[in-house]
């Protein structure tokens, strides 16, 4: 199972890019944009949307069977800590990218938040460094920016190793 929480939105940005528009914006311009965009949303917005999606995820985690792999949010991403909490209460497991080089991470488990660190590229992760192959997870929450007209994530970068 796959899922994107990337929905939170400045007001007014439900225009779509159309086929010609997102055929002439480079991958780098077109992230930027949307950066900004995201960039550009209230704290109190951001903070109202994270919550709700947060209180989603919560419901729907109790239809996956397995651990749950997910991501520390960065900027203005999506913040799931509220999620994670909920795990850890419920005894679930969690598992978080760990950035390898500019191209390669893997996850590893993040028991709580006292097993947090500051990763490379000042990424938060898992003090843990024996990775699980993202088959055994039962969910993967990814972060993106993004995606474009044929609906493939536009992510940072990256690949999952």
């Amino acid at each position: 199972m796959r899922i994107c929480v990337s929905r939170l939105e400045p007001v007014g940005s439900r225009a779509k890019p159309t086929a010609a528009t997102w055929g002439i914006m480079s991958k780098t311009i077109l992230r930027q944009r949307l950066l900004d965009a995201r960039n550009a949303i209230p704290k109190a917005t951001h903070q109202k949307a994270s919550q709700a999606i947060c209180a989603h995820l919560v419901t729907l985690s109790a239809t996956i069977s397995g651990p749950i792999g997910s991501y520390l949010a960065t900027g203005s991403e999506v913040d799931l800590d509220p999620f994670h909490q909920r795990l850890w209460q419920t005894g679930r497991e969690l598992y978080v990218p760990k950035i390898r080089s500019k191209t390669q991470m893997d996850f590893v488990a993040l028991a709580g938040p006292d097993d947090e660190i500051i990763g490379i590229y000042g990424i938060r992760t898992s003090q843990q460094d024996n990775p699980v192959a993202a088959i055994a997870l039962g969910a993967v929450l990814v972060p993106c920016t993004g995606f474009n007209s044929e609906g493939h994530r536009l992510g940072m970068g990256g690949e999952l190793l």
